[in-house]
């Protein structure tokens, strides 16, 4: 994800199992930053996740 200096926004992001089967998904909040922004999320699945995936972000 990019966002312009200043701005915030939230991101989902979702794992998915082996057959493609959606087991968990969450919503961050992206605070304000003067310049780039990392963060761990940490993702509570309902089985085992195989993949880890940014869904989508809005400002």
């Amino acid at each position: 994800m990019s966002k312009d200096a200043g701005s915030s926004g939230n991101c989902t992001v979702r794992s998915r199992d082996a057959n493609g089967n959606e087991v968990g998904r969450v919503t961050v909040s992206i605070p304000k930053a003067a310049s780039t922004y990392d963060t761990i999320v940490d993702l509570k699945t309902s089985s085992l996740g195989t993949t880890g995936e940014l869904v989508s972000c809005s400002s």
